[in-house]
């Protein structure tokens, strides 16, 4: 089954199915899916969301100013509503430019595996509001993107699989297919009017996905909590929806 899937309008498009779990089974495929941006989607792309691959649930885990700069949250496809998990992992109660200064102090202008423990941390409530959502059978399939589907929703996305059982490396290998999504991800950003202010190779390079990145953060959060199952729980997610996100998501 492809797990790279090309769409008109958006990128960074793939689905987290497929891995083998440390219990013996699979990821189920086509259930969870992880994006970049998706407000260019065209009526086109839509219909295949909605009608090919069956998505009912959006987890946006952009900040509200990003909303107003590149698009506002997905509601509907192709006219059909759908669940928005509105799940900012940037505190809302300051600006993104804000966040951005206060991280790039802390941890230099770069992306790290310290900055994305701190997002981990301050988005932890909204991370668990997600979980929650992934153990509802009834929100059905999910997308969960961000402005570029690699650093916030790779958060996301390695918490699950490591949740579900797979592989500290696989996870850290599916991380880094990111890399692929880098110039489609820079047009995106261009074509909204945002110009790099370094040398281009330069900024390409800052929006590399190393698989080490994900693999430490990982570290971290069993050096600190234990696992992702014990980070997720302190974090608010109940036991019962813990177990149920394993049953709806491994085969």
């Amino acid at each position: 089954m492809d797990r790279h899937i090309e769409f008109e309008a958006t990128f960074n498009f793939r689905d987290i199915g497929g891995y083998e779990t440390a219990g013996g089974g699979t990821v189920r495929w086509r259930r969870v899916f992880r994006s970049g941006a998706l407000d260019l989607l065209t009526e086109a792309d839509q219909l295949r969301f909605r009608d090919e691959f069956g998505i009912a649930t959006v987890v946006d885990l952009r900040h509200p100013d990003e909303t107003e700069m590149y698009g506002p949250p997905r509601t509907q496809l192709a006219g059909t509503a759908v669940t928005l998990c509105d799940a900012s992992l940037m505190q809302k109660d300051e600006t993104y430019a804000q966040h951005v200064a206060t991280v790039n102090e802390l941890y230099g202008p770069e992306q790290t595996t310290e900055k994305y423990g701190y997002m981990m941390t301050t988005g932890r409530a909204e991370i668990a509001r997600a979980f929650e959502l992934f153990a509802d059978e009834s929100a059905q399939t999910f997308v969960v993107h961000c402005t570029a589907g690699k650093d916030r929703t790779g958060i996301v996305i390695a918490l699950l699989l490591e949740l579900l059982g797979v592989a500290r490396e696989q996870v850290a290998a599916e991380y880094e297919l990111s890399n692929m999504a880098v110039p489609h991800l820079a047009a995106y950003i261009e074509g909204k009017g945002r110009k790099p202010e370094m040398p281009r190779d330069e900024w390409l390079a800052l929006m590399a996905t190393p698989a080490k990145r994900i693999a430490d953060l990982m570290a971290l959060v069993e050096r600190d909590h234990g696992s992702a199952c014990e980070f997720l729980r302190a974090s608010g997610v109940s036991e019962a929806s813990l177990d149920r996100i394993v049953d709806l998501l491994v085969e």
